[in-house]
């Protein structure tokens, strides 16, 4: 049953490479969702304990993957972002200096740029993400092949945290066969792939003790940390979860130390991407934009400005939301790594936060989160990656900004369990302060 769901779900996407009308594209995405998702509350609610079937679902996943290897993609442009950007690199031009609809790079122009967004700005992504679209990022297929590979890696390392955590081998499929990474990764090539395996290798150095005649442990989540900020900034998110823990280990001479050292790593991989383009502000004017004016699929931040009237054209009327957001998250952020909780909760309280706080939540961004639902059971954020994909109305309907009534329909149902998990919470502290 579970199998079936499956299989006919990537049906659905294969076929998107068969029709151009967009009803019928939107009745197959329809239908690719809601039977991927069918198949994953089946295995979901299923009984744990059927350690014979892990190799078949891990072949399930392997199966709906390779066969979305070949599939156009239709429903974002990304894609197109990254192999344009790694053709310009390979040709000895830099992405952070000459925009897509660039001149300099008119002899360039390919059937890649005819399909790229946005050609009037330069690259977003970091530095060590632009090497990888050089090396991997030669045509779509290449890409995802690429990322394929990745996900495998990312699959084995969450085998072994939750033999660490002392869970259940099965658990893993939770985050396997979840339809978030396959439409978004397997199917519209995003990066995030790259990401969460950074995410998940901090978090395997996190809990796994250092072996001996290897490095220790501090060295490899310095440097972990530092090519995963340089893979995308969100994962610094996470270091400060890494500083308190040696703190509390090492004590707060060692704790500055180290922190400093990866403070230089830093800066040094990002002065010398300014040395090499001769110290031009044009090379983040690009991460300026997005985060100053972009707003998608926003709920907190959209609500704050509905209810303060504010013009989403005239970012004056609105930065103090974005001060005050950042005020907040911060406190979250604090209060994450002093609490007592286990690494998986800060994670998820920390990425989590940010989504609800953030002006810009595309689907793909859910995937930081998922990987810790492998250890860490949260309703909250597992229904919030169920209900994510409908933010693709947009695609369908032509228009810049997810409908309102879409998106009462996906938030809704996550903010009543948040507030009814807040409550109990705070119902169980009353009760222990009482007994």
């Amino acid at each position: 049953m579970i199998s079936a769901l499956y299989l006919i779900g990537t049906c659905c996407l294969i076929l998107f490479d068969y029709f151009d009308e967009t009803p019928r594209n939107l009745y197959l995405l329809f239908c690719a969702y809601i039977t991927y998702t069918g198949g994953y509350l089946c295995l979901f609610f299923k009984n744990g304990g059927e350690s014979q079937k892990l190799r078949l679902y891990f072949w399930l996943g392997i199966l709906c993957r390779v066969a979305l290897l070949f599939v156009p993609v239709f429903l974002t442009t990304d894609i197109a972002r990254y192999i344009w950007e790694g053709h310009v690199i390979r040709n000895g031009f830099s992405p952070y200096l000459y925009a897509p609809n660039s001149s300099e790079l008119f002899q360039l122009r390919n059937e890649t740029w005819n399909q790229v967004d946005y050609k009037d700005m330069v690259a977003v992504y970091p530095f060590a993400m632009q090497v990888l679209f050089a090396l991997f990022a030669w045509s779509y297929f290449t890409w995802k092949i690429f990322l394929f590979s990745v996900e495998i890696l990312t699959y084995f390392l969450l085998t072994k945290i939750i033999k660490i955590s002392v869970k259940p081998a099965m658990l893993v499929n939770i985050y396997w066969l979840l339809p978030l990474p396959i439409i978004e990764v397997a199917y519209s090539g995003h990066l995030e792939a790259v990401v969460v395996f950074f995410i998940v290798l901090l978090w395997y150095l996190f809990k796994a003790k250092s072996q001996p005649r290897k490095p220790p442990a501090y060295v490899l989540q310095i440097l972990v940390l530092a090519i995963a900020s340089v893979i995308k900034y969100n994962c610094l998110f996470l270091a400060p979860l890494f500083v308190y823990e040696w703190f509390k280990k090492d004590g707060l001479k060692i704790a500055l130390v180290r922190s400093l050292g990866l403070v230089t790593l830093l800066f040094v991989v990002q002065i010398t991407l300014l040395y090499w383009h001769n110290f031009d502000p044009i090379v983040f004017s690009s991460l300026d934009t997005y985060l100053k004016h972009w707003r998608f699929n926003d709920s907190l931040f959209h609500l704050v400005g509905w209810l303060f009237g504010v013009s989403w054209q005239d970012r004056a009327s609105f930065k103090w939301i974005q001060y005050l957001f950042v005020f907040v998250w911060l406190g979250i952020v604090f209060i994450a790594t002093l609490k007592k909780i286990s690494f998986e909760r800060q994670a998820i309280l920390i990425f989590g936060s940010y989504l609800f706080l953030s002006p810009v939540v595309h689907p793909w961004y859910l995937l930081w989160l998922a990987p810790f639902f492998t250890v860490e059971s949260n309703k909250i954020f597992l229904l919030f990656c169920l209900l994510v994909p409908l933010s693709y109305s947009t695609f369908f309907f032509g228009q810049e900004q997810v409908p309102l009534l879409l998106k009462l329909i996906e938030y809704i149902p996550v903010y009543l369990i948040l507030i009814v998990e807040l409550f109990r919470a705070m119902k169980i502290k009353a009760l222990r302060s009482v007994f």
